[in-house]
């Protein structure tokens, strides 16, 4: 038998030319600058319209706001004399009666679907939502049930019972499983049993009435016009008040060090600048870093605002549906600009509007394709992060926002002196050379966020983006 060695190639599989694995050798290799697998689009800035504020600080002045009509509870367990503090009905309790009363609190679950309080019952029982969330609704004129509202977490309800023993004006049931802490009218009697402790709970009752009808929504002092046809009514007198404390926002900082051997950009600066290119993406970390702080810092975050100000509302059943995206359209309705939520959210709303059949339109911004819901777009943006403890269901939120300084609304602060006109704010100052030759050079981004009016942020909390639903072929 014949060797594989002694077998000779055909003719027609002899080289006849240089191998390409040869010629790559003297072949020059076209380059791409360094690519950065976290940069996004950044929408969310793309779209803030930016204010320049010279002094670093700039500072919102507002008509007063007399009467704060958003509050939550934060609760702790047990319920201290602090978060008691905020309900109007023991806003001028002292602290002593209030570490009490606190005490007398007890906890209660209820399961899904059950009733909490019947409209027209006589129950007198105070409550504090601890986790889940409830439907408040009465009888429609027509026989429906009318849905006043989805209250959650940090929400509480029937306060005033306790005082005044008023049947129930409403039903609230529950929509999860939810966990309460409850004051019934037998330990509450133990505290009213001070006459001057009940008598500050029925004055601030009687100024929660008055305000109700002397101030607005927002909490400013209704101001008295007259109308009329004809005749020579009295006209009363008025004045508009300011707020003395004014919200201040300064100029926060995102700051880092950029090391570069001298080394490397003298040698190997072709067909790159080793400077600029490490520069470059010090600077994308930085605008991602930016975007990140605006939306989640804890304290002008607008994330955390919304919640601090009671601008926010839950979904009904997890999924964002376009029932959802309708309610939340109702507390941001003055010239909404665009709702922002993280990707998977909006997925998840895309298989509900596919669901009901009404598939979204889209538009045109920056020139990419955006799906909207009444008008408004839907943008995309990662850094409204997913929330899961544990075996839960995976959490988020969707924000809506109005923008402009005109429309009372949210707006970017910069320093525009500082920095180019690309990227205004943004200081590159070279430090030094040290002794192994490495040049060090800093970077600072100055920045800020600042919420004219509450009402330009609206949250739609407790966001499940994991339901999905099986078609027929």
């Amino acid at each position: 038998m014949q060797n594989k060695q002694d077998v000779k190639a055909p003719a027609y599989q002899l080289r006849r030319s240089i191998s390409a694995e040869s010629a790559r050798k003297l072949s020059t290799t076209t380059n791409t600058a360094p690519q950065v697998g976290f940069k996004t689009p950044r929408w969310f800035l793309r779209m803030l319209p930016k204010i320049d504020v010279p002094t670093g600080i700039f500072r919102v002045n507002r008509v007063k706001v007399s009467v704060d009509l958003n509050t939550k509870l934060l609760i702790t367990i047990p319920v201290s004399s602090q978060e008691l503090k905020k309900i109007s009905l023991f806003q001028n309790t002292s602290l002593e009666t209030l570490q009490k009363l606190s005490q007398l609190f007890k906890t209660n679950r209820y399961e899904k679907g059950s009733v909490i309080i019947q409209q027209g019952e006589a129950d007198q029982a105070f409550y504090i939502i601890l986790s889940g969330q409830c439907e408040v609704s009465i009888p429609g004129r027509f026989g429906t049930k009318q849905i006043l509202g989805i209250i959650a977490e940090g929400d509480f309800f029937g306060e005033a019972s306790l005082i005044e023993k008023v049947t129930r004006t409403a039903t609230v049931s529950a929509l999860t499983d939810i966990e309460v802490l409850y004051l019934d009218q037998s330990a509450a009697a133990e505290i009213l049993s001070d006459p001057s402790t009940k008598s500050k709970i029925l004055d601030a009752l009687k100024l929660r009435k008055k305000q109700n009808r002397e101030f607005l929504e927002t909490g400013e002092r209704v101001i008295p016009l007259v109308s009329c046809l004809n005749g020579e009514p009295s006209i009363e007198q008025s004045y508009i008040e300011y707020s003395e404390d004014p919200l201040e926002y300064d100029l926060s900082t995102i700051e880092t060090i950029i090391g570069i051997h001298t080394r490397i950009s003298d040698i190997y600066s072709q067909p790159y600048d080793q400077i600029e290119q490490q520069l470059r993406i010090a600077i994308e970390a930085i605008e991602e870093q930016e975007e990140w702080e605006v939306l989640n810092h804890p304290t002008f975050g607008l994330l955390n605002l919304a919640e601090r100000v009671g601008r926010t509302i839950s979904t009904r059943n997890g999924s964002p549906t376009p029932d959802d995206l309708d309610e939340l359209l109702s507390t941001v309705w003055k010239n909404p600009s665009a709702f922002f939520c993280h990707p998977k959210t909006i997925a998840a709303f895309s298989r509900e509007c596919t669901r009901r059949g009404v598939p979204p339109a889209t538009i045109n911004l920056f020139g990419t394709n955006f799906i909207t819901w009444r008008g408004v777009p839907i943008i995309p943006c990662d850094k409204i992060g997913l929330n899961q403890k544990g075996g839960e269901s995976i959490l988020t939120d969707v924000l809506l926002v109005r923008f402009g300084e005109a429309n009372q609304g949210v707006i970017g602060l910069h320093k525009a002196a500082i920095g180019s006109k690309n990227i205004p704010s943004l200081a590159v100052k070279y430090m030094n050379t040290d002794d192994h030759s490495i040049a060090h050079y800093l970077l600072s981004k100055y920045f800020g966020i600042a919420t004219l009016v509450p009402d330009a942020v609206g949250i739609l909390t407790n966001v499940e983006v994991g339901r999905y639903y099986d078609y027929p072929l």
